[in-house]
């Protein structure tokens, strides 16, 4: 099955995008934390045939995230995104080609314990070769939010999932 490639600088677009101050809150995440993340710029992704890397590009130094994920969807650790104590469980499955996913997706899966456990998934699909579209639950599972991200272009437009908590990113 072929894996879609989402290499790539994705850029946060702050005017066209919803504060994510209540997905913080559902968090119980603290006043800083929460300002940290509304001063993350984007993410850098780079993928090869064993490992794909996500790294938080951020405004903060100290707010930096980096998940290394398995491309045979071994099960492997990383750094809480909360970075909070303890350690994320993280693995990755490819979702073949479907209506919903033409060009195919991979989903990132996340499980992390106490304090405040929970769990998490990211799909990540390329709508074309310029624009990534990642659809996040909220914390636990629930809430689920679209985020549409773009490579190049001035344009933006956006996907707005249940939760009303969307991120839109261009270059």
């Amino acid at each position: 099955m072929a894996v879609p490639n989402i290499t790539g600088i994705w850029l946060k677009d702050k005017k066209a995008s919803d504060s994510m101050d209540d997905m913080c809150t559902a968090m119980n995440l603290s006043f800083l934390f929460k300002q940290a993340v509304n001063l993350m710029k984007g993410i850098e992704i780079t993928q090869d045939d064993a490992t794909l890397v996500v790294c938080s590009i951020s405004l903060v130094n100290w707010f930096q995230v980096k998940e290394t994920y398995r491309m045979d969807g071994t099960p492997g650790e990383t750094k809480r995104r909360d970075l909070r104590k303890g350690k994320t469980q993280a693995s990755i499955k490819v979702i073949p080609p479907s209506p919903e996913y033409p060009g195919g997706a991979i989903d990132m899966a996340t499980e992390w314990g106490e304090p405040y456990a929970g769990f998490g998934n990211d799909v990540f699909s390329l709508q074309d070769q310029n624009t990534l579209i990642v659809i996040a639950p909220g914390p636990s599972g629930t809430n689920p939010s679209s985020t549409k991200t773009s490579t190049t272009g001035s344009s933006s437009s956006e996907v707005v999932g249940a939760s009303g908590v969307h991120v839109v990113m261009d270059v």
